[in-house]
């Protein structure tokens, strides 16, 4: 940490980072928020994919495919402690994919079933390496190294019978299959057979990057690294059930909408794994809405 804020104190970082988003200073001018971040984005993926390029040239072997059916999900705080949103959502997990299967991930106990290296957890004590990008790190060893589906505790199941390549899959992730998008991806639910060389490429990236690095260049590191290794082993890629990303997050948009059990069918129909988020303010009045029934009632409706 302290070589961080020196760096910050002598203005190397300032430098490096002003140099870098002045030699883009034209895209600020795009009214376009999302486009600019795209572009941004894009930047910052050609940027990576040069400097670690290294690390792209290495094969990594095939190996046999195991598949997992453990459930990975981590409350760092222990999810007794979350908000109950969070509460909900893993409890329905269990429900749906058998409680037996969830293992949920602490600050207390990741060591028990992952070896992660030890400057990234130094880095993550000391504050350097955020809880948001601990938890890709853990997610991406986890799924790479034993495999098994990952789950973020804000996702919330809405149906119990689940197609299979959800969960029984050698690799699977909610993702936008078009040319020129970054990041394509979105990572709250992955699932994947141990031994994936896709996930073990995106793996070695973010334990170099960390390794050489002492600050975030870009909040969607783990994406377009994984999108680098999409590239690099695009067999496996092109193997990917191909279920756009935007679907997942149709019911956040909802959730404080008045219930209505058609549009409920249809948000399911459409996908049944929902990215809900606890950061959200809960308005005072909540009867009858969407979070109403599925979240501070917790009913079921399929």
């Amino acid at each position: 940490m302290k070589k961080f804020f020196d760096a910050v104190t002598n203005g190397t970082l300032s430098y490096k980072l002003f140099k870098f988003f002045n030699s883009r200073r034209h895209l600020f001018y795009i009214n376009d928020s999302s486009i600019r971040s795209a572009q941004l984005s894009k930047m910052v993926y050609d940027k990576l994919k040069k400097k670690y390029a290294y690390i792209l040239d290495q094969e990594i072997p095939m190996m046999k495919r195991i598949p997992n059916r453990t459930v990975w999900i981590a409350w760092f705080q222990g999810i007794e402690n979350a908000p109950l949103l969070c509460q909900v959502c893993v409890n329905r997990v269990k429900e749906v994919y058998g409680k037996e299967n969830v293992c949920v991930i602490t600050g207390d106990n990741f060591k028990e079933y992952v070896d992660l290296p030890d400057y990234i957890i130094d880095k993550w004590g000391k504050g350097i390496i955020s809880n948001a990008q601990f938890s890709d790190i853990l997610r991406i060893a986890l799924l790479s190294e034993k495999g098994g589906t990952w789950i973020d505790a804000t996702i919330l199941v809405l149906k119990k019978d689940l197609p299979k390549y959800l969960f029984d899959s050698e690799l699977f992730v909610f993702a936008d299959h078009i040319s020129g998008i970054y990041p394509n991806i979105q990572s709250s639910y992955m699932s994947a057979y141990q031994g994936s060389r896709l996930l073990l490429c995106t793996r070695n990236l973010i334990y170099e990057y960390w390794k050489r690095e002492n600050y975030l260049l870009d909040y969607s590191l783990f994406h377009l690294f994984f999108q680098m290794a999409e590239e690099r082993y695009p067999d496996e890629w092109d193997k990917v059930y191909k279920y756009p990303n935007h679907s997942t997050h149709i019911l956040r948009k909802n959730i404080f909408d008045r219930f209505d059990i058609e549009r409920l069918k249809q948000i399911i129909d459409a996908c049944p794994i929902q990215k809900l988020t606890y950061k959200k303010e809960v308005p005072e009045d909540i009867q009858g809405t969407f979070y109403d029934e599925l979240i501070f009632r917790n009913k079921e409706f399929n």
